[in-house]
């Protein structure tokens, strides 16, 4: 293309030189036919010289651009692959991470069972008669420790959790599990405090774990409301089959609305609350032993 440019310059230099000479030495001298045709023939040459550099740098333009867009599409592509392979990736992990909270909620069985006798129990009573002494207390305690052996209620800390789960797990499937198990647990305390007569004011008071069933079972909210603690031992199937159509719903792609999540992270702060109360009382009461 540079070459043609200077060829212009050449030709336009040449062009009014030969104007020149015919200007200063007349017309009929030097301006003939001949070297009329030999300046058309040159003006020709350079015009099609200038057409061919212009062609070229359009095909090399052309080419850059198509060379371009062939690594624009080679890099979409690898980004596209790469995405989707992480998106089945994740989708694979949330699938297992789903399956693993059900296993875990099947694993507490024995405990399940030897929670449901809270529901003919009053566990309250038992746990003041037994921290009184006496004759009664000791009735408690053996009663007690029948229903903590045949149920294998120590070994609910040996029960497989799905800890690691919860970074592929929704809030709304998570929070009725950390609920299930806490709700599990506090029957396994409370048995546990009878038979070893520990006093009903060394115990955690329920009011955060209500609270939290409240917002995770808001059609039971109004039983619960009724009954206070005397009606957690009649959640525990309710919650569990809550767990499995929440679960049952992710695997199908229905994910919950904003009222659920909005309910769920209530949930999970309450039972945080709950939890840490729980553990801050277990310090507290092994601290005056």
């Amino acid at each position: 293309m540079e070459a043609s440019l200077n060829n212009v310059t050449w030709f336009v230099s040449t062009y009014w030189a030969a104007l020149s000479i015919v200007c200063a030495f007349g017309v009929g001298s030097l301006f003939n036919p001949v070297f009329a045709h030999y300046l058309k023939n040159r003006e020709n040459k350079l015009l099609e010289d200038i057409k061919a550099a212009i062609r070229a740098s359009e095909e090399s333009v052309k080419d850059n651009i198509r060379r371009n867009e062939a690594e624009s599409a080679a890099f979409r592509h690898l980004v596209t692959s790469q995405h989707s392979a992480r998106s089945m990736e994740i989708e694979k992990r949330r699938i297992q991470a789903l399956e693993a909270v059900w296993a875990a909620c099947v694993a507490l069985a024995p405990q399940k069972v030897g929670a449901s006798v809270a529901e003919t129990l009053k566990l309250g009573v038992m746990i003041q008669t037994a921290s009184q002494g006496g004759a009664d207390a000791e009735k408690v305690k053996q009663v007690a420790e029948i229903i903590w052996t045949s149920f294998s209620l120590d070994k609910i800390r040996e029960v497989p959790q799905a800890g690691t789960s919860q970074l592929f797990v929704p809030d709304n499937v998570w929070s009725k599990y950390a609920l299930y198990r806490q709700l599990l647990g506090r029957f396994i305390i409370q048995i546990g405090a009878a038979k070893f007569g520990v006093k009903p004011q060394h115990l955690v008071g329920p009011e955060k774990l209500i609270a939290a069933l409240c917002k995770a079972m808001p059609s039971w909210e109004d039983y619960i409301n009724k009954h206070g603690e005397d009606a957690l031992p009649y959640l525990v199937e309710p919650l569990e089959t809550a767990i499995l159509t929440e679960i049952q719903k992710e695997l199908a792609g229905q994910t919950a609305d904003e009222d659920a999540i909005r309910r769920a992270r209530i949930v999970l702060d309450l039972s945080s609350q709950y939890d840490k109360a729980t553990k801050d009382a277990d310090v507290k009461g092994k601290a005056g032993q």
